[in-house]
């Protein structure tokens, strides 16, 4: 690397020895995570600035990058590795990436969850309603969580009064206070299990289910654990349609778009909205022809986005000659070809003045 004296090599002097490295990991330990035992899908390490990459740092070579990256995802509880690069026509690295190790494995688990929570129902253990929403709006993982609560809000929970709620179960034995606001829907339990873990407690499952409220309020469903969390692409980024699909599809969108923005924050005419797309939706449901009953062409057709003509016409290829093909001639051998020469009238030589099959540029007697 050129003018390696301009160079900043930081990463050759971020850390001195071990002694620092378990240090800074020991100070820096505590990371921006959910304050709960479920991961969220996006986490930010917070690291001390001697191991945090900043804009314009300039190392001596990709090793020492590498290097000090590696460093700094020790530190922040992950590990790197090398990615894509861009070179020029030299074979010059102009830019090189460095990703997280796990990227890959973690996209692929995702993508299986979310098809999974999608696309199955999970088996109810109860037979109360609320228990069926929150698996209609809770993924998978998160669901089980509050299934249990639900199957404890029955088994473990007894009400001592209006407000006091006993809890039976070995790891959380206890007497806890229950506020309910039966026209907002606010519930508050002093266990501060909703706070802590972002679900409601059986404290309050055991409330609801007595007020006999069969879907959990609203404000008690985080955005992070509903199966709508990760937005799907859209049917046009998905489906690789005609022009005229893409345009209506385009001209639906807009369309939602600007229904939405004038109704801006009326929830009734809002809702009266979406009960139209929903009647619409279930129309389609009810007369939807099963994809089974259409044919494997249609299929194809439907998916490339191009119909096969009728009728196909081929027509007769250029002839071509490729190198190496060999000649048109065939071989001669010794005795046709003196069979051909004795076939000839013969003419005189002018060398030789002879009657013969040859003339003066090949006769014999010229070599002589």
């Amino acid at each position: 690397m050129s003018n390696e004296d301009d160079q900043q090599l930081i990463s050759n002097n971020v850390f001195n020895n071990a002694e620092d490295l378990n240090d800074a990991l020991t100070e820096e330990s505590d990371n921006n995570d959910v304050s709960s035992p479920y991961q969220s899908r996006t986490w930010t390490p917070n690291v001390g600035d001697m191991f945090k990459p900043i804009v314009g740092t300039k190392f001596g070579n990709l090793k020492d990058a590498f290097e000090g990256y590696k460093k700094y995802s020790k530190a922040a509880g992950f590990d790197v590795r090398k990615s894509t690069q861009r070179t020029d026509r030299k074979g010059i690295v102009l830019r090189k990436f460095f990703v997280c190790s796990k990227e890959d494995k973690q996209r692929y688990t995702q993508r299986l969850l979310d098809h999974e929570t999608r696309t199955t129902t999970p088996m109810m253990e109860t037979p109360l309603l609320i228990e069926r929403h929150a698996a209609k709006v809770y993924t998978r993982e998160i669901f089980y969580v509050v299934q249990q609560e639900i199957i404890a809000s029955l088994w473990t929970c007894s009400a001592l009064s209006k407000d006091i709620i006993q809890d039976r179960d070995k790891e959380r034995k206890g007497e806890f206070k229950v506020l309910f606001d039966e026209k907002d829907h606010i519930i508050t339990c002093t266990c501060l299990h909703f706070e802590l873990y972002g679900i409601l407690c059986r404290h309050a499952f055991y409330v609801l289910r007595h007020h006999e409220i069969k879907k959990i309020p609203k404000r008690y469903i985080l955005q992070r654990w509903r199966k709508d969390a990760v937005k799907l692409p859209s049917t046009k980024a998905m489906l690789n349609g005609t022009s005229d699909t893409n345009n209506t599809l385009s001209d639906i969108y807009s369309s939602v778009g600007r229904v939405t923005s004038c109704l801006g924050n009326d929830i009734e005419k809002l809702g009266q909205f979406l009960e139209c797309i929903k009647l619409f939706e279930n129309e389609l449901e009810s007369n939807s022809i099963s994809e089974s009953s259409r044919s494997k062409k249609d299929t194809i057709d439907s998916f490339i986005g191009i119909t096969q003509p009728a009728e196909i016409t081929i027509k007769v290829p250029k002839n071509a000659r490729n190198k190496g093909c060999g000649t048109s001639k065939r071989y001669v051998g010794a005795r046709e070809e003196s069979i051909n020469k004795s076939s000839r009238g013969k003419r005189i030589c002018r060398n030789c003045q002879q009657w013969a099959n040859h003339d003066s540029r090949n006769c014999p007697k010229k070599k002589e």
